[in-house]
């Protein structure tokens, strides 16, 4: 029986495959109004605060605060039980940024070299 039903998950996923390139351009053109509907939505929720999609809009402020405390709380375990990998990436992530504006001097220096003319001797 498992055989049989992962045959037909295939064929249907063959068949959306087929159907999909067979109507690429209304599908795109599908997926577009809806990444545009979406980002109406957010982008209206974020100017009127609508709280489009979110637990806290009916919340009583006591609901949010223990909200955040939970939340709180669960960072302070998270931070307590990774703290050597958060070091870690502390530490790549300025190591990066030094080489990154080593790199930069490195550049500045080997333009304003090639930029001095040199004597013929």
């Amino acid at each position: 029986m498992a055989v049989k039903k992962e045959t037909t998950k295939d064929a249907l996923r063959k068949r959306k495959r087929e159907y999909y390139l067979a109507n690429i351009e209304k599908e795109r053109e599908r997926a577009r109004s809806r990444a545009r509907r979406w980002s109406l939505l957010w982008f209206l929720d974020a100017l009127f605060c609508l709280n489009f999609g979110r637990i806290n809009a009916s919340a009583t402020p006591e609901e949010l605060n223990r909200r955040k405390a939970q939340h709180r709380e669960a960072q302070a375990r998270y931070r307590d039980k990774n703290r050597q990998k958060l070091k870690d990436y502390a530490w790549q992530r300025r190591l990066e940024k030094k080489r990154h504006s080593g790199q930069a001097d490195d550049e500045d220096e080997y333009q304003r070299l090639m930029a001095m003319e040199l004597d013929d001797a």
